[in-house]
């Protein structure tokens, strides 16, 4: 991959859209400070996916163009690099382009978009290209200003980073760090399943005793639904029989309809046919009226005619008059013209006479002015000998002068030096004294041991949370458990409660209404009122069916004298008042009936029996009044017995009742119980949330003290380092002393020397000044005289050119007179033409409009004609129009019969509609038994009755409830468990055999992480050492692990230039580490060469001497590897192929100058040849 252009736009200077093209292998950027060069560098970090700062900027704004004094601000900024992949090397899908191209885009809302060959793709995407080949927004193929100093300065870590980036470790590590992620991720999901696995165990177990219990639940419920379809069979053919006799009622009506329909169909045929002969008499009428309109519109355009030809004969005279005024004036015009023509001759006759003579004059005068500037010009020569002469002794002074400054600048400046170097040395003395290293030893021992108690501390905390963690798991669990029972009971309740409501409020809608309008809804029914005892329930539903859903109301007397406005439905009122003495006679109903209700009374009266049996016997001794009955319901009297097994709207209203209100208790438990497990959980949370509170605090302390330690340890380093940089630098300013001293004394004498040959040369430049003065007097009279005949010269020739202008000017003007006569000429001819063809016009004019008058008399006559046949046609139409009215009303008086008779028609339907829609709903419900009715009817007997089909129904229920509550999806949760657990046991061995295989992946990974470090590591250190001395010969460099683990060892690199033996890098010149750093870094370049190598003024400390060395190694690697480098060098821009200069010649705008150094070579041959 080589970079072959780079677009921007609106990005920092570069505002205008800008393409930098690198077309060869050495591409040099100049130009001079703060142009704009670094923004280049900027750029190419930036598309790579370096933040704002990292390219020396706060926000993503700061990269936008911000305007200048003469520019406004753009609204989004652009980076493309354009790199050529014609051999394949970039990896993954873009291995087949030719060309790649990214482009980053950021507007000032702050979207930053990424752009792959013009598609949208993530950031990660664009470094996932770039993995391995050393190019990101921090890779060893960018070094910029201050990346020297950083490289050498970084940690042995941070210099390892280099090494894996060439390596292409880079690729591993990121594998590695998704795989270690997988791991955590699956061991987590590994405790989740075991955790679930240990739930589906227990639900099995309790959904295999539900799942028998539903079965037998099943069988019953199909016995159940088989009586019930049998039933609704019986009913079904009930109803048959009465929508048969409906159905003839309604046809009779219908019949009788269809007569009166026909009689309003033959009222209707005459009213269409008075209908049309209204239609023909306003045919009659529209004609008549169009031919009376039509007249009306001839007369008014014949008064209009006679109008306009009147205006036109007024127009005409009009115009002829103006005309003739015209053409008066027009010969007073001509007049003027003709004596204006004679007076412009006379004036260009007098003036030529006087151009003439001003001729004459202007030819003696030039030659005055001709001598006077031959003497200025002789002046002028012996002036500009004289300057020629003084200027070389001129130039001796000013020479000497500078000199003598120099010196003196240069004492001033070396004699500050030797005074800094010896405060500098002075300070030295005193930090040596004040460093105290053993203290700052002492407090990063003292560190190390409050770091071990922080984490023993924060250990604890989290075995804590872990444990709370559990607890609160548990808490949910019983939480969800009892919400399940509290939704169930909750469901149960409300079907209870629903069927309870449909049984006691199973009115009419008329009798509902009647029920609100009257506000008698809020009324408590008598079943609310009563509690009964268990096992009596069918009993007392038998005896007080029919008042069970009795309204209990103060005031009966009022309810009373409202049922006359009840129209249709039964209502029951029961007085609410306590019964007198509140006691029950044993044996009794009363006694199994709780109520304060008057009904005690009546209940007294009924005696209870065991069974049917023991009743019998008691029917004998009953006396007036009295009753018997059993618990099964059976009610006998002295003459009479009565029993129901039929199923009615009373039916189980006070066992439901008793359900409901066992119901209501057991959700008041749970709703205790939900609130003391919600308490319970919250407490849980609560201390869950202060161990995690105190644990973040506890990890805050550590994080402090392992932050001072770190600051500690490195405060220990810099001291040390500083100490032996302080030795040093004694020695140096020693030195440096000595060698100010002795320089001082050179420029003493220089001075001394300067002095004397400037004083030479002053005496000379005095006798020259003498000469000049004599010249300077004789100038003022030359250069007058001079002066003044060329101003003659000139008033002459202005005079000369004045005349020439009025002459051109008079016979401009006399040319212009005699056109506007001709012009005046023909304009006459054309007005005496146009007055006589108005003549004509006015004259022909009369006769139309006699013609007119006459036509529109004969109009009006006809007109009048007219107007009576309209009033006739309209008197016609009156009258059809009145017969059509009493029609009308014929037809309404029918329309109103046919309603009422549809009416009654439309209700006797409504009844037959409702037993049809009561026999479909009947049906409906057998169809959802799946049952045939057929079927079901040659199934059952002939003499099969709908009561004794009712008991059976009522037996079957009885045995439904007997089997309790039941959970109908406790078959399919027991299969679908069932197959959960399976299905989890597979996951179960899916998830270890998948954490075998990750854990494979990082030990393989860490494997060949190893190798390829170790591998690149040799290559680098043998690459290094072979270009180190090339760059320093006599010089040694190697690089060396900081530890024995190769997936964690830091690198170092150790440098010694030729004669120096230096203890550390740290103790190079600015020069020695530039050199070091690019020793390293095309030492990675040669072992993974990178698309391109930027590189940002690293030559800049560097002497002419090592910048060729430098330059040299560049030429010879730029075989292999893309170099663009920005310098101030001229050495460096030599060695160029392709040089773009950066201008800023409009305030804070960069733009681009672009030189081919070969072709502009070959073009300056072959101009010298």
């Amino acid at each position: 991959m080589r970079l072959r252009k780079m677009k921007m736009a609106g990005f920092k200077s570069f505002v205008d859209p800008t393409t930098l093209t690198f077309p060869s292998e050495m591409v040099g950027i100049v130009g001079p400070n703060g142009c704009g060069k670094s923004n280049i560098v900027d750029a190419i970090r930036w598309v790579m996916g370096a933040s704002s700062k990292n390219i020396r900027g706060d926000t993503l704004e700061d990269v936008i163009f911000k305007g200048s004094s003469n520019r406004k601000p753009v609204g989004q900024a652009s980076i493309e690099l354009v790199f050529d992949n014609s051999e394949g090397k970039a990896g993954g899908q873009y291995a087949s382009y030719s060309e790649i191209a990214v482009r980053r885009q950021v507007a000032r809302d702050g979207q930053s978009k990424y752009y792959l060959n013009g598609s949208p793709c993530r950031r990660r995407d664009v470094a996932d290209i770039f993995l391995g080949t050393g190019l990101g927004p921090r890779s060893y193929a960018i070094i910029e200003q201050g990346t020297i100093s950083r490289l050498i300065d970084a940690k042995p870590e941070e210099m390892r980073t280099h090494l894996e980036e060439a390596a292409g470790i880079s690729k591993y590590k990121e594998r590695r760090r998704e795989t270690e992620n997988r791991i955590r991720h699956t061991r987590e999901n590994l405790d989740r399943l075991h955790d679930l696995i240990e739930e589906v165990d227990k639900q099995i177990t309790k959904l295999k005793r539900q799942a028998a219990a539903a079965e037998r639940y099943k069988v019953l419920k199909a016995e159940q639904r088989r009586a019930q379809a049998e039933l609704i069979v019986l009913r079904l053919h009930a109803m048959a029989e009465q929508a048969s006799q409906q159905q003839q009622l309604v046809d009779t009506q219908d019949t009788q309809l269809e007569q009166t329909i026909a009689e309003l169909r033959a009222t209707e045929a005459d009213l269409e046919s008075t209908r049309q002969q209204h239609a023909q008499a306003n045919e009659t009428m529209t004609t008549v009226q169009g031919e009376y309109y039509q007249i009306g519109a001839d007369i008014s355009r014949l008064e209009q005619a006679i109008q306009h030809a009147n205006e036109t004969k007024q127009r005409h005279q009009q115009e002829r008059d103006q005309i003739e005024r015209n053409l008066a004036s027009l010969q007073q015009d001509l007049t003027q013209q003709e004596q204006a023509q004679r007076q412009f001759d006379q004036q260009i006759d007098t003036m030529q006479t006087d151009l003439a003579a001003i001729s004459a004059e202007c030819e003696q005068m030039g030659e005055a002015v001709l001598s006077a500037e031959q003497a200025e010009k002789l002046w002028r020569q012996a002036w500009d000998d004289l300057i020629e002469e003084s200027n070389e002794p001129s130039h001796q002074v000013e020479m000497h002068n500078q000199k003598i400054e120099f010196v003196d600048q240069e004492i001033a400046r070396l004699q500050e030096r030797e005074m800094r170097y010896q405060a500098e040395h002075a300070e030295l003395m005193q930090n040596e004294t004040k460093v105290d290293l053993h203290a700052l030893e002492q407090h990063v021992t003292g560190h190390e041991k409050m770091m071990h108690e922080c984490q023993l501390a924060l250990d604890h905390m989290q075995l804590s949370i872990t444990d709370a963690r559990v607890k609160i798991d548990t808490h949910a669990q019983q939480l969800d458990a009892a919400k399940a029972q509290q939704q169930q009971a909750q469901s149960s309740l409300t079907t209870l409660q629903a069927l309870q409501d449909a049984a006691l409020q199973g009115e009419g809608q008329e009798l509902q209404q009647w029920l609100s309008d009257n506000q008698y809804t809020q009324l408590q029914r008598l079943a609310d009122h009563i509690s009964v005892e268990s096992g009596w329930e069918r009993a007392a539903e038998m005896v007080l069916e029919g008042f069970l859903d009795a309204l209990c109301t103060d005031d009966i007397e009022n309810a009373a004298k409202q049922l006359k406005q009840l129209a249709k439905g039964s209502v029951t009122f029961f007085q609410k008042h306590s019964s007198q003495d509140g006691r029950t006679a044993p044996g009794t109903l009363a006694a199994k009936i709780k109520t304060d209700l008057a009904i005690v009374t009546q209940l007294q009266q009924i005696l209870l029996a065991n069974d049917v049996a023991d009743a019998l016997s008691m029917r004998q001794q009953l006396q007036p009044g009295q009753s018997v009955i059993t618990a099964d319901g059976v009610w006998f009297g002295q003459y009479w017995v009565r029993y129901s097994n039929a199923a009615s709207a009373s039916e189980g209203v006070l066992s439901r009742k008793a359900e409901i209100v066992d119901l209501t208790a057991q959700l008041a438990r749970m709703e205790t119980d939900i609130e003391r497990f919600n308490n319970t959980h919250r407490q849980a949370l609560a201390e869950l949330t202060d161990l995690e509170s105190a644990r973040d605090e506890a990890q805050q302390t550590y994080n402090t003290v392992f932050q001072d330690h770190a600051e500690q340890q490195a405060e220990l380093a810099r001291t040390k380092t500083g100490l032996e940089h302080w030795q040093q630098r004694d020695t140096q300013l020693r030195t440096f002393i000595e060698e100010a001293k002795k320089q001082c004394a050179d420029y003493q004498q220089q001075k001394a020397q300067a002095l004397l040959r400037r004083d030479s040369a002053q005496t000379n430049l005095t006798s020259l000044q003498a000469r000049k003065q004599t010249l300077l007097a004789d100038k003022q009279d030359v250069v007058s005289e001079f002066d003044a005949k060329k101003q003659q010269a000139s008033q002459l020739q202005e005079r000369r050119h004045a005349l020439q202008l009025e002459i051109e000017t008079c016979r401009t003007r006399a040319a212009t007179s005699v056109s506007i006569a001709s012009r005046l000429q023909i304009q006459h001819g054309e007005l005496q033409q146009r007055i006589e063809d108005l003549t004509k016009l006015i004259d022909e004019s009369a006769q139309p409009i006699a013609v007119h008058t006459e036509s529109l008399q004969q109009s009006l006559e006809q007109r009048l004609h007219v107007e009576a046949q309209l009033l006739a046609s309209r008197k016609q139409v009156e009258t059809i129009e009145a017969h059509i009215r009493s029609k009308d009303e014929q037809r309404l008086a029918a329309d109103n019969k046919i309603n009422e008779q549809r009416e009654r028609l439309n209700q006797q339907r409504m009844k037959l509609q409702e037993l049809t829609v009561r026999m479909q709903t009947l049906q409906e419900q057998l169809d959802q038994y799946e049952w045939s009715l057929q079927v079901l009817i040659d199934a059952m007997p002939e003499q099969a009755s709908a009561s004794d089909w009712q008991q059976k129904v009522t037996h079957t229920e009885d045995k439904i409830k007997r089997l309790g509550s039941i959970n109908l999806a406790a078959i399919d949760e027991f299969k679908e468990q069932s197959e959960r657990k399976e299905y989890l046991a597979a996951q179960d061995a899916d998830l270890i055999k998948a954490l075998e295989t990750l854990e494979t992946a990082i030990r393989k990974i860490d494997r060949e992480t190893k190798e390829r470090f170790k591998e690149t590591f040799d290559l680098v250190n043998s690459h290094i050492q072979r270009m180190y001395p090339r760059l320093f010969p006599g010089g040694k460099a190697y690089l060396e692990m900081s530890g024995d683990d190769l997936l964690t060892a830091g690198v170092v690199i150790m440098a010694r230039p030729p004669g120096k033996r230096v203890s550390s890098i740290q103790l190079l010149s600015g020069g020695e580490k530039a050199l070091t750093a690019a020793a390293l870094v095309l030492a990675i370049f040669e072992l993974n060469p990178a698309p391109f190598c930027l590189l940002d003024e690293v030559d800049a400390p560097l002497d002419d001497a090592n910048v060729g060395r430098f330059c040299d190694l560049l030429k010879d690697m730029s075989q292999h590897v893309q170099f663009i480098f920005i310098t101030h060098n001229k050495s460096s821009m030599a060695y160029a192929d392709h040089m773009l200069g950066v201008t800023m010649n409009e305030p804070g705008v960069s733009r681009l100058v672009s030189v081919d150094i070969d072709a502009a070579a070959e073009l300056a041959g072959v101009n010298q040849a």
